[in-house]
């Protein structure tokens, strides 16, 4: 069985109102569903609007109203943890917070690399003396928390205060029922995870040297150094930024794109002026990053991001030569209706 999670979406206003599906070109998806049954289903009921958890367990035969206890136990199962009776668990994410405990992103980024380390630290904490913690990493930002001990109860509330609420402050874990002894306890020890959690993570040297320090702080230059050349404003300083200056580097680097697109963009609304103007500024950016030369340990594999750049510019140069060629052709022909004209007066 294939499936295609979430492959439906939602219908686009810039796309005139239908779905990225209805408007891609699907002639392998055509061919299949051309010779296959085609036919609809509801999951759960009608109407309602399924999680990828819910879907799978109905697509699989099984009554999610009847056998469904949360994300947890499926993770957990998904990364080979056994459950036992009692076991509470937990599907985590890694996600990143600012000093305030303020949610930046709820999923770190989906970072791809390097969790197991992570979880390898968070696996020495020591939450109760009579429960033991199993804290392992899936894939991407996804995680798993197993709690194992006595009463323990999985009727507790989320910390994660939901899809599209970063700016928001990580949620206290409360009992769903105020007074239930074994859920108040359980979510005293959730509470206490997190907050540890955060403590050892947030100096843990394979969060900053892993890359994903670097990755967010070359996503923030690059979004910075594209408006301010695009605006003809001065470069910020990678001081300015609060990033360093690898990350600067590769900023800039990866703001050419930026700049071919936004270019392109002049050339269809016929100023190709200031496409040239783009172009030089393109250069100048890639003989600046050619003239740093040291290790890809300390320059964050700024060599490959300069030979992507010159690749752009390039491609850009050559849009850039047939666009002006195109206009100095329309001019030419242009004065040539315009003579002809003359002399049938």
């Amino acid at each position: 069985m294939f499936i295609m999670d979430g492959l439906g979406d939602r219908p686009i206003k810039q796309l005139g109102g239908r779905t990225p599906l209805e408007s891609a070109a699907t002639p392998w998806l055509d061919s299949l569903a051309s010779r296959g049954i085609c036919g609809l289903m509801d999951p759960l009921a009608p109407g309602i609007r399924v999680g990828t958890d819910v879907g799978h367990l109905a697509l699989f035969g099984y009554n999610p109203l009847r056998v469904y206890w949360g994300r947890g136990p499926i993770e957990a199962a998904g990364v080979g943890v056994k459950l036992e009776p009692r076991d509470v668990a937990l599907r985590c994410n890694f996600a990143t917070v600012d000093e305030n405990g303020i949610i930046v992103d709820r999923r770190a980024g989906r970072i791809r690399r390097d969790t197991g380390v992570l979880a390898e630290a968070l696996n020495e904490l020591q939450l109760e003396d009579d429960v033991e913690m199993v804290f392992r990493e899936a894939t991407e930002h996804r995680a798993v928390l197993v709690l194992k001990g006595e009463e323990l109860s999985a009727e507790i509330t989320n910390s994660d205060p939901g899809a599209g609420c970063e700016g928001e402050p990580v949620q206290t874990v409360r009992a769903r029922r105020p007074g239930v002894a074994m859920a108040e306890r359980t979510a005293d020890i959730v509470n206490r995870f997190v907050r540890l959690s955060h403590e050892v993570l947030k100096d843990h040297p394979d969060v900053y040297y892993a890359g994903f320090v670097h990755d967010a702080q070359k996503e923030h230059a690059e979004a910075r150094q594209t408006y301010a050349l695009i605006r003809g404003e001065p470069l910020p300083s990678p001081e300015h930024l609060g990033v360093g200056y690898a990350a600067y580097l590769n900023g800039l680097g990866e703001a050419v794109g930026e700049l071919r697109r936004h270019g392109l963009d002049q050339m269809r609304h016929r100023d190709v002026a200031w496409s040239e103007g783009i172009l030089e500024t393109m250069d100048d950016i890639y003989y600046a990053l050619v003239s740093f030369d040291y290790p890809t340990a300390i320059s964050g594999g700024l060599k490959r991001t300069a030979d992507v750049t010159r690749s752009l510019i390039e491609r850009t140069r050559g849009d850039v030569t047939n666009a002006v060629r195109q206009q100095q052709l329309e001019k030419a022909l242009a004065d040539l209706w315009s003579r002809l004209e003359g002399k049938s007066h």
